[in-house]
């Protein structure tokens, strides 16, 4: 009904846009719960690609590591940046001990880890709870591009120290032309 009958936009103050305004925060709250985060670190973009841009293009981060799997929307914004791509082994999984020496090399805060959950092409799923905290031992950021994971894996940022995630609504049911970042502290970006 949001595309036809209740399409107002949602920072007025008239009904239309108070009933828009409802819809989205109900749709934050559902998100939130899912993932074990509170609603107001959920934001509303026009794309995965936009999430994943937003983060990875923060200029709070001078060193990303990633993989040489990544989806294209994010590996194409680490051109212009510092950064190092493990490559994954030949099962496609991210080898763990590599991580963590590169961690070890540019520990803080200012280094973000940016590890797809579920590779879209070769179906790996990464152990993001170990990943998680391999960032938390050296004080990195962890964001996860879980488009193809949320509903078919357990995702708590919680207990896995995501610091980021980025979501697509066309992959768990929703429309097209909405992606979602949960984001810790949007002072970031």
């Amino acid at each position: 009904p949001y595309f036809a009958d209740y399409c107002g936009n949602a920072a007025s103050i008239h009904k239309a846009g108070e009933d828009a305004r409802e819809a989205i925060d109900i749709a934050k709250k559902s998100i939130a719960e899912i993932i074990n985060a509170s609603p107001m670190d959920i934001y509303f973009t026009s794309s995965a690609t936009e999430a994943n841009n937003l983060i990875t293009a923060s200029q709070g981060f001078k060193t990303l590591i990633s993989t040489d799997s990544e989806h294209s929307s994010l590996s194409s914004g680490l051109k212009s940046r510092n950064y190092w791509l493990l490559n994954i082994k030949n099962d496609g999984t991210l080898d763990l001990d590599k991580l963590e020496v590169l961690l070890a090399n540019n520990p803080g805060a200012c280094t973000l880890v940016s590890i797809i959950a579920a590779n879209n092409e070769i179906g790996t799923i990464h152990n993001l709870k170990k990943i998680g905290e391999l960032c938390k031992k050296y004080e990195a950021r962890f964001h996860t591009d879980a488009c193809q994971a949320l509903c078919k894996v357990k995702i708590d940022v919680e207990k896995m120290n995501i610091f980021a995630m980025t979501l697509s609504a066309h992959k768990i049911y929703g429309p097209k032309g909405i992606g979602v970042l949960y984001i810790r502290d949007s002072g970031i970006i």
